[in-house]
C-alpha cells in the first residue's frame, strides 16, 4: 500500500512539472494559436509635373523627387476589442529587438515593395492599423547599434526632424534644376481603418499588410498649384499635406495594390 501511495506522489509531482514547465514556457509562437503578419511599404511613382505653375515671380514649372527618408515608430494593429499588437520591424533582414523604437524607412522611388517587419500575431480580428511618423530625440537612439544611429544623423542636425525629402525644382522654363531639401518636422499618430477587417485564425495564419505612401499632392496647394519647397512660406501647407496620402491594406500577392476578396 505504501507503494502504491509513494507511486502515485511521485506521478503527481511529475504532472505538476509538466503543467509548471508548459504555462511558463518562453516559445513566442504557441502551436495553433498564432498567425503570421508581413508587412510592406511602396512608393506610388505617380510624378508632380503637368500641373498648375506656382503663382509666384519665380514660378514652379516641376518638380522631381529623387530620395524620402521618414522616421517611423510604435507600429502596431489594433483589435475590435481594442487590445494592440506591437509589430517587429526588420533592420538588414533581422526583426528588431525594440519593436517600439524609431527607425528610418528610406523609400524605394521605383516602386519596389519593401519588407518592413514579419511578426507573430494572436489569432483575433485586426481592424486597424497604427503606427507614427515621428521627430526623433537624440535619447530615443542612443540605445541602437552604430549603423542604426547612423541613420538618423541628417534628422538631428540643426533641429530635430521626421521627415527628409530631397529633390529638384524646374522654374520658369529652365532647364536646368535647382536641387533641394525639404526636412519636415511633423509628430503624428496615424490610425487607419482595415477594410476587410484582418481575421487571423487557424482557416488562415499568414497576411501581408502594405503601407502605401504617395508623393502625389505633397507640394500643391489648394488650386492644385505647385509650391516651392525652398520657400519657407509654404511650409506651413507641405507640412500639412504631408499628414495625408497614406494608405494601409491588405495586400496578400505583395504587388502593391489592394486585394479584392
Amino acid at each position: 500500500m505504501k507503494k502504491i501511495k509513494v507511486v502515485f506522489l511521485v506521478l503527481i509531482f511529475a504532472v505538476s512539472l509538466f503543467v509548471y514547465g508548459c504555462s511558463n514556457s518562453t516559445d513566442p509562437d504557441p502551436i495553433g494559436t498564432t498567425g503570421n503578419i508581413s508587412m510592406t511599404a511602396v512608393y506610388t511613382t505617380r510624378t508632380v509635373s503637368g500641373l498648375q505653375k506656382s503663382g509666384s515671380v519665380n514660378a514652379v514649372d516641376s518638380i522631381k523627387i529623387t530620395r524620402v527618408r521618414v522616421v517611423l515608430r510604435k507600429i502596431k494593429l489594433k483589435a475590435e476589442d481594442n487590445n494592440e499588437v506591437e509589430m517587429e520591424h526588420e533592420e538588414n533582414g533581422h526583426n528588431s529587438t525594440k519593436k517600439l523604437a524609431p527607425f528610418v524607412l528610406d523609400l524605394n522611388l521605383s516602386g519596389a515593395m519593401q519588407q518592413i517587419s514579419i511578426t507573430n500575431i494572436p489569432f483575433g480580428t485586426y481592424n486597424k492599423f497604427k503606427f507614427e511618423i515621428h521627430k526623433v530625440n537624440q535619447s530615443e537612439i542612443d540605445t541602437l547599434s552604430v549603423s542604426q544611429k547612423a541613420t538618423f544623423t541628417d534628422f538631428l542636425i540643426g533641429d530635430r526632424f521626421s521627415i527628409i525629402i530631397d529633390g529638384n525644382i524646374y522654374k520658369n522654363g529652365q532647364s536646368t534644376a535647382t536641387a533641394f531639401t525639404y526636412k519636415s518636422k511633423i509628430n503624428v499618430e496615424f490610425e487607419k481603418t482595415l477594410s476587410p477587417n484582418l481575421v487571423i485564425s487557424q482557416t488562415q495564419t499568414t497576411f501581408n499588410l502594405t503601407l502605401q505612401i504617395s508623393s502625389f499632392g505633397w507640394f500643391l496647394d489648394q488650386n492644385k498649384s505647385l509650391l516651392d519647397p525652398t520657400n519657407p512660406n509654404n511650409f506651413s501647407v507641405i507640412e500639412n499635406n504631408l499628414k495625408s496620402f497614406l494608405k494601409a491594406f491588405k495586400d496578400n500577392d505583395k504587388d502593391g495594390k489592394e486585394d479584392n476578396d
